[in-house]
């Protein structure tokens, strides 16, 4: 399969462990199963989860390869693609086995505070190299489409060992690379250094990068030198926490695929259901994982259901992550839906019969949705080297080197906005990630829009760029530490009234405030006031700068919100955020604002010919209308499409078009059970 070949098919790709006391009985389901319920790709798992081996002996595989090359040629039969997902390549964690038994000429891996494992393996220990390339040559001897590696291709979350490696020769490596030798204890110090960061941290991330590389690399020779065509695939685990081991993803990318196209499975959590605001996430990780990888990457999105069956996953849920995948313009979907323990799938038919009954809706939805469209919306800050340049207070521990700039994805999203990781117009800044970027890259931010919550304003103002916010942060603390009551939101200008206010008492108590002095030419918006309704410091202040650029900036570290974003939001925060991000555009509109829902997830995706649009409604309560505000860019639709419930596009007449927006109203009932999506046709695109 080639990155074309999975255009308008909805593409399903089944993960399936056959266990080998009962293969044929899984395999024989399989080949009645797949055609009947629409599976267009089996994955076997090997030696999966409960009854993983972990380090896998070559014997055991020697053995099970039969069975492999059975379950190819029973799949080709039946046209359906076959693939190989190996349970570990590192190991994902210890749970209970002991390899350093069975393989003692591999060496294990060391967290940053001397944990050792004795199941997950140092990638740099010749032993694992040399029996990880043996195995993974037999698993090309069947010719799989493509060979899966899973998410524990990282050196963080090894349990026992938080992050690694740490172990002895990682830091004979270290020591040869800084020309002196260096314990544990000093790098681990040097890395956690409060401040400004040391040398040092940099130097190891850069060499964590280069030894994971490598890593992917070995894997790369060995499939393909044994089956040229087979693709190999990746799941990552959000580049948010591969920044802490400084993955350098297009080196890292380029790596593992070799001569043919790279697979990337993104993770996108909800493995249990939990709640429609999981959704949040899911598209999350699909946007930023896709940003950081080459273009024409396959993207089979992860959808999983784990401990499996409908008591933890009901299928509406499914469908709703499905269908969140497409409209994104994922080509297909990896589905680990049923166990590891020989189950039959019709154990839980009511899965498979919902695969088939909402296939051709997903097909219908990549008619208009594909990943050769481009994200649109506010943007959010990534760097890939965020870990790196980020400053630590004292006392930090290993995991506050995790990047801090996505605190507004979420509340934007809640509140109507579109968001992306795409340069944009408008950036929302939380966190340090700024100081990843040159001051050429800050300066062209600065020129255009930026929303700040505190933390930004203050790395801001940290670096000398002050100036162009239009304040100062005279000084920083915690909300329970004064008689803070509340944000009055005042300024009629921007959609506020006199006696409008936003309780701060729900604000987590250690959340960072900013007393900020305004600039002359600053426009106050909002104010903070005591029990007695009196001005105590300045709120929400905007700012036009001598670059022409405009900022916002909030007097709180949105990143603090230790009960999610919810605090934050109110229907009057959607009236301010629609004012403000307006005004941050120079007075034209975002590039979807979705008015009338709360708990929204919209998206917007521009292609050469048209735009798709839509909104997922995260909540049970149903809503009684919407209209989707969008920037047309100068440009005049030609022809609006809707998705009717029958998986059709019907035309769509319910819209206006004025001042550079398009307004498309949409006065039915909107339920979380489908989404509602638009497709505009411009004219002479």
């Amino acid at each position: 399969m080639q990155y074309s070949d999975y255009a308008n098919k909805a593409w399903y790709a089944l993960r399936r462990t056959l266990p080998p006391w009962c293969w044929e009985e899984n395999l024989k389901e399989l080949v009645e199963c797949c055609p009947q319920y629409g599976i267009d790709e089996v994955i076997v798992k090997v030696d999966t989860e409960e009854f993983s081996h972990h380090i896998l002996p070559l014997d055991w595989l020697k053995q099970y390869r039969p069975v492999l090359q059975k379950i190819k040629e029973e799949l080709d039969k039946i046209g359906v693609v076959f693939s190989i997902n190996p349970w570990v390549t590192l190991v994902h964690g210890d749970r209970g086995r002991n390899c350093r038994q069975k393989f003692p000429e591999i060496n294990f891996m060391v967290g940053h505070d001397g944990a050792q494992c004795i199941d997950c393996a140092c990638p740099l220990s010749g032993g694992w190299r040399k029996h990880t390339a043996a195995l993974w040559k037999m698993y090309a001897e069947t010719r799989p489409d493509t060979i899966w590696v899973e998410d524990d291709i990282r050196t963080f979350n090894h349990l026992p060992a938080k992050f690694g490696c740490f172990c002895d020769e990682h830091l004979e490596r270290f020591s040869q690379k800084i020309g002196e030798k260096i314990r544990r204890e000093q790098l681990v110090k040097l890395i956690l250094q409060p401040g400004k960061p040391h040398a040092c941290r940099g130097a190891w991330l850069d060499l964590q990068a280069e030894i994971m590389i490598e890593t992917a690399g070995i894997l790369e020779k060995a499939v393909h030198s044994v089956s040229p065509a087979t693709k190999l695939g990746l799941m990552s685990s959000g580049p948010a926490n591969h920044a802490v081991e400084g993955r350098q993803w297009p080196a890292f990318a380029k790596a593992l695929s070799g001569p043919t196209e790279l697979v990337s499975r993104p993770p996108l959590g909800n493995y249990t259901e939990g709640h429609l605001k999981g959704l949040y996430p899911t598209a999350d990780s699909l946007r930023l994982t896709r940003y950081v990888l080459p273009a024409r990457t396959i993207e089979l999105a992860e959808v999983e259901n784990c401990p499996f069956t409908q008591y933890n996953k009901s299928t509406t849920f499914t469908f709703l992550q499905s269908a969140v995948c497409f409209s994104f313009g994922a080509q297909g979907l990896t589905m680990n839906l049923f166990d590891h323990c020989g189950t039959p799938m019709r154990d839980t038919v009511e899965i498979l019969e919902n695969l088939k009954a909402t296939k051709p809706y997903l097909m219908a939805i990549q008619e208009k949705c594909s990943a050769a469209g481009k994200i649109a919306g506010i943007r959010i800050l990534h760097h890939d080297k965020a870990s790196r340049y980020k400053y630590l207070l004292p006392g930090a521990d290993y995991p506050d080197l995790t990047p801090d700039s996505y605190a507004w994805e979420t509340p934007l999203q809640a509140l109507g906005f579109a968001t992306t990781y795409e340069p944009s117009a408008v950036l929302a800044l939380s966190g340090q990630t700024v100081r990843s970027f040159d001051k050429n890259e800050i300066m062209s931010f600065l020129s255009g829009g930026i929303l700040c919550d505190l933390s930004a304003a203050q790395t801001l103002q940290e670096m000398g760029y002050g100036e162009y916010l239009g304040m100062k942060i005279k000084r920083v603390f915690s909300r329970n530490s004064e008689a803070l009551a509340g944000e009055h939101y005042y300024n009629r200008e921007f959609g506020g009234q006199p006696r409008r206010y936003f309780s701060l008492s729900i604000y987590p108590e250690e959340t960072m405030t900013g007393e900020l002095q305004l600039f002359p030419g600053a426009i106050e918006v909002s104010e903070l006031v005591d029990p007695d309704a009196k001005k105590v410091y300045p709120g929400l202040t905007l700012f036009q700068n001598s670059l022409g650029g405009r900022s916002a900036v909030y007097p709180f570290d949105m990143n603090y919100f230790s009960w999610g974003y919810l605090p934050f939001l109110r229907p009057a925060r959607q009236v301010q955020m629609a004012h403000v991000l307006r005004w941050l555009h120079n007075d034209n509109p975002p590039p979807l604002f979705v008015e009338g829902g709360h708990n929204v997830l919209p998206f917007r995706m521009d292609y050469r010919k048209h735009t798709t649009a839509g909104v997922f409604c995260l909540s049970l309560d149903d809503w009684k209308k919407i209209q989707l505000h969008l920037d047309t860019g100068g440009k005049k639709a030609e022809k609006i499409e809707v998705l009717h419930e029958k998986s059709k596009w019907r035309r769509w007449d319910g819209f206006e078009q004025k001042d550079g927006r398009l307004i498309i109203r949409y006065d039915r009932v909107v339920d979380h059970k489908k989404p509602v999506l638009f497709a505009v046709t411009w004219e002479n695109s």
